[in-house]
């Protein structure tokens, strides 16, 4: 047996998992030295992922899956017993210089702390903006681009501060309510579920759009609720849809840049450019600095054969990011176009 996760005294490590064998070993191999608690909310494996979470000294607890991911989510966060808590899926990883950020960070003042997550991917493409580098880990896993969110994953163990949303799952609504500012942590979180097959990629995307759906159901004041079931219906390409969605949470929040380059993308899909240009300049006029609506937006001249917008929106990424490979091709391609014409 390998030798146990406890080693400080201060962290719980919180996680919900259902059959992932494959990559729950290496999750936690990755806390080693930080938590000294280990909970593993299993929610119905198949497959052996309770044996390999106690082989590596987690404490495991069964949980029947209600559809509700913060459901799972907040019964682990009760069982946690040191003053602070990571949150981790069984799909990620915390990277090695992480281990010392986090420990440096953890103290008796009342702050939560969202951490930077790499999402890996097997090729560039609109959402991953960066290619992986040679020597980071991911590249040995096939991974060759990744984009970045930041999340809400280490807090104070209070039990007022408890996750909402049956998908999409967030802390944000208890903190804010209790008062507890949250800050950003450089430490930095590895996501490699979407490397997964694609008959899994395709039922989880299933199980995320019915949640989804029953998170507008229940919330349907929540802004995020319809934002997030746009964001599912344009992963099953139904664009109609989802422009309703986003529609929708924009009456609630009409300033949240993301929201806008997402209901930008669907109406250009659905054919409507001059409402979806638009609102892509809606969204870079609240976040100008965003490189996924410039990509999103130079997709949408490209598609229209507007070369030189396209080319200065693609420009404007590579300024920012030189070595962007989605702009890099679009660019390229650009200038065959161009030659074509000449």
């Amino acid at each position: 047996m390998l030798a146990a996760l406890a080693t400080g005294p201060m962290i719980s490590l919180c996680v919900i998992a259902k059959n992932e064998a494959h990559c729950i070993a290496r999750m936690l191999e990755s806390v080693r030295g930080l938590v000294s608690e280990t909970i593993v909310v299993d929610t119905g494996s198949t497959d052996g992922t309770q044996e390999f979470a106690a082989a590596l000294g987690a404490k495991v607890l069964s949980r029947q899956w209600r559809d509700d991911f913060a459901e799972a989510r907040n019964f682990s966060l009760s069982l946690a017993t040191r003053p602070w808590i990571l949150v981790l899926d069984a799909d990620e990883e915390l990277s090695p210089e992480s281990i010392a950020i986090i420990s440096a960070r953890v103290a008796d003042k009342p702050i939560a702390y969202s951490l930077d997550r790499y999402h890996f991917s097997w090729r560039p493409d609109a959402s991953s903006s960066t290619l992986v580098p040679l020597e980071m880990p991911a590249y040995a896993r096939g991974a060759r681009a990744y984009f970045k969110t930041h999340d809400i994953r280490l807090f104070p163990n209070d039990s007022r501060i408890r996750f909402v949303g049956a998908v999409h799952e967030s802390a944000e609504d208890s903190l804010y309510r209790l008062g507890i500012p949250y800050e950003r942590c450089p430490a930095i979180i590895y996501h490699y579920g979407h490397l997964i097959g694609v008959e899994r990629k395709q039922e989880k995307a299933l199980q995320y759009l019915a949640l989804a759906h029953r998170k507008v159901s229940d919330n349907p004041e929540d802004w995020r609720t319809w934002y997030h079931l746009g964001i599912e219906l344009q992963n099953h390409a139904n664009h109609c849809d989802a422009a309703q969605a986003f529609e929708r949470a924009r009456s609630l929040f009409p300033t949240f840049a993301p929201l806008l380059r997402q209901l930008a993308i669907s109406r250009c899909l659905l054919g409507d450019y001059p409402t979806g240009l638009e609102i892509f300049s809606q969204a870079l006029s609240t976040d100008s600095s965003c490189l996924l609506t410039w990509n999103a937006l130079g997709a949408a001249f490209l598609d229209l054969g507007h070369l030189d917008q396209a080319q200065q929106c693609f420009q404007t990424i590579v300024v920012a990011d030189p070595h962007n490979p989605v702009a890099r091709e679009a660019l390229g391609l650009i200038q065959q176009r161009r030659t074509l014409v000449e």
